[in-house]
């Protein structure tokens, strides 16, 4: 019989999403998320948030205070789910999300 062979997880991310699921979406999805905060953009700095820059720049001033919402999940020992959201037609949309192995270095 073959082996079964098990490839480790990569980096899987999505940015600047148009017309994206509502936070309800991922919470039916993947579970309650593990954490969740809302911060103004200006404080989403760092190579892991550098997804937002695709949507709202850091270098832009009027997207300062633009308000994020961030969700984390630990789907399965090798793998971690974080979207980054924004306040859209009354509901929170995701913008940028992505997927990591829980020992990554960002």
């Amino acid at each position: 019989m073959g082996k079964c062979l098990v490839q480790p997880p990569v980096y899987y991310e999505e940015n600047n999403i148009k017309d994206g699921n509502n936070d309800i979406f991922f919470v039916k999805k993947y579970g309650v998320p593990e954490r969740e905060f809302i911060l103004s953009r200006y404080k989403f700095i760092g190579e892991f948030n550098v997804g937002l820059e695709n949507t709202y720049r850091s270098t832009n001033p009027d997207f300062s205070q633009i308000p994020i919402k961030q969700m984390f999940w630990h789907l399965r020992d090798n793998l971690n789910l974080t979207c980054w959201f924004h306040y859209k037609d009354g509901q929170w949309k995701v913008i940028s999300y992505i997927f990591w192995p829980p020992k990554a270095k960002f």
